[in-house]
C-alpha cells in the first residue's frame, strides 16, 4: 500500500509542478490558480477564434496636428498590439507609417519595420482533479493503484503540458515584439510643414490589403485635412483599395462641431466607396477613452456598418 501511494503522489507532484509552470504567466494572460495540490484549472477560457489580421497604422506628422495626439496614438497602438497577443488566433502584421507631404514614399524616418506576431493555438484546459489518496477508496487498492497512476499521467499530464506550451508561446511572442512596441510608443517621426497626404496612407493600405484574407484594419490618427493629391491614383477606387477593411480614424481634431461633422460626412462615403465595410471616427476625447478597451483590434475587426445618413 505504501509503495502504491508513493507512486500516486509522485504523479501528483509532477502535475503540481506543471501547474506551477502554468501559473507563472504574464499579468494579462495567465493560467491558474491551483485550487489544490493536485488540481490544475484553466481560469481563462479560449476566446473566440480570430482570423489573421493585416493592420495599417498611419499617424499624421504635420505642424498642424497636435504633437501630443501623435504620442497618444502611438501609445494606443503599442498597447493594443500587446493585448492582441493571445490564444486561439492566426497571427497578425502591423505596418506603421507617418502621414506627411509624400506619405506613400516610405523612408526609414517616416516608417517603422512591420511588427509580426505568429499564430497561437488553443488551451485544452478543463482538467478534472484526481481524487485524494484514501485507504477507503477502492481505486487506491494495490491492484488499482498502478493503473490509476498511469491514467493520471496519460490523460491529465498532456493537457497540462499543452496549456503550458500555449502560455509559453504567448509569452515568447510578447517578448519578441516588446522592443518594437516600446519604440512605437516613443516614436517621434519628423514634423513636416508642407502639404498633407492622407491619400498616401490609403494607397499604402491598398498595397498591404490587396492579397490578404482575414481581418483588415486601417487606423488613421489625423485631422483628415488632406491638402495634397500627390499620392492619389485612379486605380485606388477602380480596384476598391479598401475592400473588406474597417477604417478607424483616431484623434480626429476639429475646431468646431460643424467642422467635425463636415469631415465625417465627407470622408465616410469616400472610404466606403473605396470598399471599406465599416468606418469609425473617434475625436481626441473618445480616443483617450479607447485605452480602456481591452482588445481594440478584435472589436474593430467585428464592426461593419454603413455611414450615418444624417
Amino acid at each position: 500500500m505504501r509503495k502504491s501511494n508513493s507512486s500516486i503522489m509522485t504523479a501528483m507532484a509532477f502535475l503540481a509542478l506543471v501547474g506551477a509552470l502554468l501559473a507563472c504567466g504574464s499579468s494579462t494572460n495567465t493560467v491558474g490558480p491551483l485550487t489544490s495540490p493536485t488540481t490544475i484549472v484553466n481560469v481563462v477560457p479560449n476566446r473566440p477564434h480570430r482570423n489573421f489580421m493585416t493592420i495599417q497604422y498611419c499617424v499624421e506628422s504635420m505642424t498642424s496636428f497636435n504633437r501630443s495626439y501623435v504620442q497618444k496614438a502611438d501609445q494606443l497602438m503599442a498597447q493594443n498590439i500587446l493585448s492582441a497577443i493571445r490564444e486561439n488566433q492566426d497571427g497578425f502584421t502591423v505596418y506603421i507609417n507617418a502621414i506627411n507631404t509624400q506619405t506613400y514614399n516610405e523612408t526609414a524616418e517616416t516608417s517603422m519595420q512591420p511588427i509580426l506576431v505568429p499564430a497561437i493555438g488553443t488551451y485544452l484546459g478543463g482538467l478534472t482533479p484526481p481524487p485524494t489518496p484514501d485507504d477507503s477508496n477502492p481505486i487506491f487498492t494495490n491492484s488499482n493503484a498502478t493503473a490509476y497512476t498511469k491514467t493520471v499521467n496519460s490523460t491529465q499530464t498532456p493537457y497540462a503540458l499543452s496549456d503550458a506550451t500555449i502560455l509559453q508561446q504567448i509569452n515568447q511572442a510578447t517578448a519578441n515584439v516588446q522592443a518594437s512596441t516600446q519604440a512605437l510608443a516613443q516614436w517621434n517621426p519628423p514634423i513636416d510643414s508642407g502639404m498633407q497626404s492622407v491619400m498616401g496612407c490609403l494607397q499604402l493600405a491598398q498595397t498591404r490589403f490587396q492579397y490578404q484574407t482575414g481581418i483588415k484594419l486601417l487606423y488613421i490618427a489625423s485631422d483628415l485635412e488632406n491638402t495634397s493629391n500627390f499620392d492619389y491614383t485612379d486605380r485606388f477606387f477602380l480596384a476598391k483599395g479598401l475592400s473588406g477593411a474597417t477604417v478607424h480614424v483616431l484623434f480626429l481634431a476639429s475646431n468646431s462641431a460643424p467642422q467635425d461633422h463636415y469631415k465625417r460626412t465627407l470622408w465616410c462615403p469616400y472610404l466606403e466607396n473605396a470598399g471599406a465595410i465599416g468606418v469609425l471616427f473617434s475625436d481626441p476625447n473618445t480616443s483617450i477613452g479607447l485605452f480602456n478597451t481591452p482588445d481594440l483590434f478584435t472589436k474593430d475587426g467585428a464592426f461593419q456598418g454603413p455611414c450615418p445618413t444624417e
